[in-house]
């Protein structure tokens, strides 16, 4: 009988775990929302070429993941023929400002000889020897803007979307909301939910 509790004990511990678990990988990375305006009309079956913009691996990695999933949505890419895409992004540092700097020296000193010290010291207090609660980390923002150019370099699309993520992965946060974005190209948004 005692075996049986336990087993059954068990199985239930296992239950909770998994549907935790699963729980977990069902949650996206990021979450975020687009505003986008379509001044022009997209011209079908153009070539689109995808501009980084700047050289470092961040961006040509983008540029990359933009140009695989234009091509896997019937577009021509890598040609400068038709449309350009532009896209920047804009990191925040986000998350938690460390405001408990352990010692802060701060000085005047005056036209004589005397001079004024200010020491600072910032602690935390244990009540009852418990150790103080730890603060969830706050998401970090990433903005990203996107914008498509004619030959004629007239906005075509411009788009703006805003990943919050608590990942330090940049590259990973983006191209998890870039798929949502680029199946918009073409169309206004105002602060539509994505993914």
């Amino acid at each position: 009988m005692r075996r049986v509790g336990i087993g059954v004990g068990l199985g239930l511990l296992l239950t909770i775990t998994l549907l935790a678990a699963a729980r977990a990988q069902d949650a996206p990375l990021a979450t975020g929302a687009l505003s986008a305006s379509a001044p022009g009309a997209l011209a079908p079956g153009a070539g689109l070429l995808v501009r980084p913009p700047d050289a470092s691996p961040l961006s040509r990695d983008i540029a990359a993941f933009i140009t695989a999933e234009l091509r896997d949505r019937g577009y021509r890419v890598g040609q400068g023929d038709g449309y350009v895409m532009n896209f920047r992004l804009i990191r925040d540092a986000g998350g938690l400002p460390d405001r408990r700097a352990p010692l802060e020296l701060r000085g005047d000193v005056g036209s004589d000889s005397e001079s004024t010290v200010e020491l600072l010291y910032n602690f935390r207090v244990l009540r009852n020897g418990a150790a103080p609660a730890q603060r969830r980390r706050a998401d970090r923002r990433r903005d990203v803007t996107l914008t498509l150019l004619d030959r004629d370099n007239q906005t075509v699309w411009d788009a703006r979307f805003s990943a919050r993520s608590a990942s330090d992965d940049d590259y990973a946060v983006i191209i998890s909301l870039l798929p949502a974005v680029l199946d918009r190209l073409g169309r206004a948004a105002v602060d539509e939910r994505i993914p």
